[in-house]
């Protein structure tokens, strides 16, 4: 299988997408640094392997690989494309996940 390996905080994240995209992403929003990795096939399954805050000193190291796919990163969430109501049973979770940690951060 062909992807990406990173290595953030000394763990190695193994991450692919057999059909589709694998995103490695940095975002600044309200001025907090975050670092967000994920996918969506062609049948629209989504996967996201990790989402963590930025500081100044993180280091950041990507390889394009072929590994075996037993290396592959659990994600820590995924929506496989089913029906509406776990497509709006996902989009709740999120929201809970997101509105708790504006919560922990003060907003």
């Amino acid at each position: 299988m062909r992807g990406f390996k990173m290595t953030f905080r000394g763990k190695d994240y193994y991450m692919a997408c057999t059909s589709g995209s694998t995103g490695i992403l940095v975002s600044n929003k309200e001025n907090v640094m975050r670092l967000l990795c994920d996918a969506m096939d062609m049948e629209g399954n989504y996967f996201q392997w990790m989402t963590e805050d930025l500081y100044a000193d993180d280091e950041i190291i990507i390889s394009y690989e072929d590994f075996d796919e037993s290396l592959l990163t659990s994600p820590l969430r995924e929506k496989l494309v089913k029906d509406e109501a776990t497509e709006k049973r996902f989009m709740l979770s999120i929201y809970q996940q997101q509105k708790e940690q504006l919560i922990e951060q003060g907003y």
